[in-house]
Parts: C-alpha cells; structure tokens; sequence
C-alpha cells in the first residue's frame, strides 16, 4: 500500500477510498488544479518503465495476435519475469506482484506457471497469483471495484506492490460487448483506467486481430489510441518460430523484436495415462517476416494450390542442392483454374506471375519456365512443443 500511495503521489493522482476504505464522493464540480510552466524546474529522472524499455507504471498495453501464434505464452513468460524481478531479454525488470485474469480457463494457465517453475527449478514463492472467476469490464463498474479491492488486499499481503495485470482475453473481458462498438469498448477502457489509477499496476489485455491482418487488433480504434503500449505476435508456422513486435509506446522509443519457440515440458500423466505437457517461451534468433509485411490472400491461396498440386503431380527439380519436388505448369492449370487463367500463348497470366515473384521473395517458392516448387526453410535446432486443446497458444 506504501508503494501505492508513492506512485500515487508521483502521478498526482488522488486515493479514490477514505481512511475507512470507503469510496469518496465524486468531485465534480471543484475546480481544476492548473499547473504552470513556470513551477517546473526539474526533470523526473525516475524510471518509470518496470519492464526496461517496454512496460510502464500504471500503463496500459494491448499484446495482439492472430490464433496459434503463442501471444498468451508470450504474456505469460513476460509475467513470471516481473514476479520474479528477473532480467529479460537483457532489459532490466523491477519485481512486483502479478495478477493474472484467466477469462477462457485456469486450467492452461496453472499449466503454464507449473511448467515455467518446473523448467526454471524455482522453488521459493513468486508473487504471481491467477483469477478465473468471470469478471466483466463492460457492463458492469462492480466487478473493477471487486478487482481493485481484491488487488489492493493482495498488495498489503505482498512485501512487493502488483505491477503487472493481465486480462487474458479482452473479448471475455467485454462479455458480451460488442469490439466495434465505441461504448462498449470506451467502457471496458474506462473500468482498465480506473483498475490502474487506483491500484498502480499496469493493465495488460490480450486480444486478437481481426480478419484484415494488416488492421492490427480487431475492433474500435480508440483501444489503440487509449493503449500506452502496443505489441503484436505473428508466427512463422513453416520454421516453428513466433516474434513480438513493438508497434506503439506513448512515452518510450518504439523499439524491440523478439523472436522465440516454445519447448515442450512434461507435467506427468492425466488418468488414462496419457502424458501432460505445456510450454515454456525460449528466445530465437531464427529469422522471421516482419508484421509489416503481411502475406496477401491471394499469396496464401496461391501457396495452399502449389502445395496440393506438387502433391498431386510431383516432379522432381532438376539442379537443386537437395532434393526438392516440383510440379509441371500444365498440372499447375486446373489447379489454379479457380484463381485466374495461369498463362496465355505461354505467357504467364500478371496475377499469377505477379504472386510467385511475391513468394519468391519471401523465399517460399522458386519457379523456372517449366516447372514451381516449394522451399522448405532449414529447421531450426529445437524439440517441438506439443500440448493440449487446453494450453494452446
């Protein structure tokens, strides 16, 4: 509570609760402290970022990705650093308590904390407490006051303050709002301000993209211009390999890629002895696409076609440094036939020749005047992660 009341004052932003702990009254209608130029003579040279150069004090971040890129992983390893108080990715990370919101189920979750400690050998208490219960954001300003107490009671317990909230997801968060609607996501925006205003931490939510991948995070835009902190996951699912990309700070240098896998862990058996496993984040230095740089639907369609077609009619490629399987352009033709005629007086059709120049620059697919095929990138050194419908990404 001492570090609250420090930030507090730091932020000048006044206890909402009396010395009996109830609610003060609203304070409409007193006049508007102005602070003048005049009266600033110093720089705070505090840091405020509790995560180095990426999470900030009482902030607001939105952590976004397309399903089964490993975002909640992500998260979730990002999280056992703050309660440990523990360097990440070389950046230097201040220690605080950790509340994670478990919105879609406690079951991956417990999974991953046993699995991180297990991986980890971490024996002593971490203060990184989950909550499953259903908590909505939205429609309702009781459950932030339940969440603000139950956070401030944690705090006093603690020998650390709570740092760090996690809402995993924001959808389960708005139960049943509507993402597009203004209202709906101004509210659940409101209620995240008044859970860090009142208790310090910094407000995460987990969210999705939507279906136009290159929009960001799916929903109302004023998520975005709200949030502190903006982070997108993309995978290369191909190299078995995701990263994290920075796309938005308010107050800080918008800087920071970072690659990782999962390795699998095992947890022991369920009651019909099959083995039980999740995931713990590894960083990677296997490149990736950037997020800027978004694989078109016609490219993805195009790619879905070749794979079919080599499967269907494979030939094997003439001077290549291993063996690689291709196909024939006549079998290419029916194929394709859906997408645009593939040439005429053999000529390449623009759309198609325009898309496997696409793909070969990604260096995903290589094509000559008879035959394309696909590449196959190197793999990477690394056991692949296996785990339940329970614990995916």
């Amino acid at each position: 509570q001492a570090f609250i009341n420090q930030w507090r004052s730091k932020q000048d932003i006044p206890d909402p609760h009396n010395k009996e702990g109830q609610p003060l009254p609203d304070k409409q209608g007193e006049p508007l402290e102005i602070v003048w130029a005049s009266s600033l003579h110093s720089v705070q040279t505090e840091c405020f970022d509790f995560v180095e150069d990426l999470l900030t004090d009482g902030g607001m971040s939105v952590l976004y990705g397309d399903s089964n890129t490993g975002k909640t992983f992500f998260a979730s390893d990002l999280a056992f650093h703050v309660a440990q108080g523990k360097e990440w990715r070389s950046k230097a990370v201040e220690r605080g308590g950790v509340i994670y919101l478990a919105l879609e189920g406690a079951r991956g979750i417990d999974h991953r904390i046993i699995a991180y400690l297990k991986h980890n050998e971490i024996t002593e208490n971490i203060p990184f407490g989950r909550v499953s219960s259903t908590i909505d954001l939205c429609n309702s300003e009781t459950d932030a006051t339940r969440l603000i107490e139950a956070i401030t009671e944690a705090a006093d317990r603690l020998a650390v303050p709570v740092r760090l909230i996690v809402v995993d997801t924001l959808s389960r968060a708005l139960a049943g709002g509507n993402e597009n609607s203004p209202d709906d996501m101004g509210a659940l925006v409101i209620n995240g301000d008044k859970i860090r205003h009142a208790t310090g931490a910094h407000v995460m939510l987990i969210h999705h993209t939507g279906k136009n991948l290159a929009a960001g995070a799916r929903g109302h835009s004023l998520l975005r211009a709200a949030s502190d902190t903006e982070i997108e996951v993309v995978a290369d699912h191909t190299a078995k390999v995701s990263k994290a990309t920075v796309t938005k700070q308010r107050d800080m240098e918008i800087i920071g890629d970072y690659a990782f896998t999962l390795k699998t862990v095992e947890l022991g058996q369920n009651d019909r002895g099959k083995i039980i496993t999740s995931c713990v984040v590894e960083p990677s230095d296997v490149p990736i696409r950037s997020s800027g740089d978004k694989m078109s639907h016609r490219e993805a369609i195009m790619l879905e076609a070749l794979t079919e077609a080599v499967s269907k009619h494979p030939v094997n490629v003439p001077g290549m440094s291993q063996p690689t399987v291709g196909v024939s352009r006549k079998d290419l033709k029916p194929v394709f036939a859906g997408l645009a005629e593939i040439e005429k007086d053999g000529v390449l059709n623009p759309a198609i020749s325009n898309t496997l120049k696409k793909l070969q620059r990604r260096g995903l697919v290589g094509y000559d005047s008879k035959l394309a095929w696909k590449i196959t990138p190197k793999m990477p050194d690394f056991e692949s992660a296996t785990f339940g419908e329970s614990d995916a990404f």
